[in-house]
């Protein structure tokens, strides 16, 4: 009889199992189904990014993903968000501009 149990852990993952003889005879695998790798950003990671951003207006954004703890693509995500909402502006250029809070 094949046992199967899923990690919460690693939801994708997938192990097998079943007594054979003297042993067990295992598989190990992943399942087709398909998760969200990014998480998704709540209200409390846009104050934490604006307040970070307030602190030092030229943070970057690898700064901003590791003192965050997402992805440099969520960081990305989240500032194209608050430019639409026109909370955040940048002036200048990317290597010698500066992040501006707009209140």
């Amino acid at each position: 009889m094949w046992v199967r149990e899923e990690s919460k852990s690693y939801p994708t993952m997938r192990f097998d199992y079943e007594e054979s003889g003297d042993g067990y005879l295992v598989s190990l695998g992943y399942s087709q189904q398909k998760t969200a790798t990014t998480p998704i950003a709540t209200p409390k990671t846009k104050e934490r990014l604006l307040e970070l951003i307030k602190k030092n207006n030229q943070i970057t954004r690898e700064e901003l993903s590791q003192q965050l703890g997402i992805g440099s693509n969520g960081v990305k995500q989240q500032i194209l968000k608050l430019k639409k909402e026109g909370i955040l502006e940048r002036v200048g250029d990317n290597r010698t501009g500066f992040w501006k809070v707009k209140d």
